[in-house]
């Protein structure tokens, strides 16, 4: 299943901090664009979701040293693309050394028996625990856009870029 599409303009300052992507974006296809100068992206080996007392100590530095995390290197060209596990496998990409921009899109994708565990509204029903239903509402409102032009201009441009294949 589908999940959000966003487009990324990096320019010569361009960095992305070693993180994992959110639970409804298990399938990650990112897909250069169009770049001046190679930017790799590094890739870790499948881990499970970190706790709280590891984000608590979080150290980039250290996790990238982590000879146990088996980051690889991936380098795309523009109308490349690559297919990873986001929510399961650290990726980064380090500060730009040359170039001025790479431009690349990302498509998310989850698989539809984990429907009712990436959708918060129904986290309550499918878990049984009446507990979690408070918390829609200010979970709902965090992931609100901030402005609904912003978004339909996002949703029109990547309308134009879809990927030739569903990688599910």
């Amino acid at each position: 299943m589908s999940s959000y599409n966003f487009l990324s303009l990096y320019g010569a300052q361009g960095k992305c901090e070693p993180h994992l992507d959110h639970p409804n974006a298990m399938f990650t296809f990112d897909y250069c664009i169009d770049q001046d100068e190679v930017w790799p992206i590094y890739v870790s080996r499948v881990v499970p979701w970190p706790g709280a007392a590891f984000a608590r100590d979080f150290d980039p530095a250290k996790l990238k040293a982590d000879p146990a995390m088996a980051f690889g290197e991936h380098v795309l060209r523009p109308n490349n693309a690559l297919v990873f596990n986001g929510s399961s496998q650290w990726h980064y990409r380090e500060p730009k050394v040359s170039g001025q921009f790479c431009n690349l899109l990302f498509f998310h994708y989850y698989p539809a028996e984990c429907e009712d565990l990436v959708h918060h509204r129904r986290w309550a029903d499918c878990t049984g625990i009446e507990e979690l239903r408070p918390l829609v509402r200010p979970v709902r409102d965090a992931l609100r856009p901030k402005s609904r032009g912003a978004l339909a201009a996002s949703r029109r441009l990547l309308a134009r870029f879809r990927p030739p294949l569903d990688p599910l």
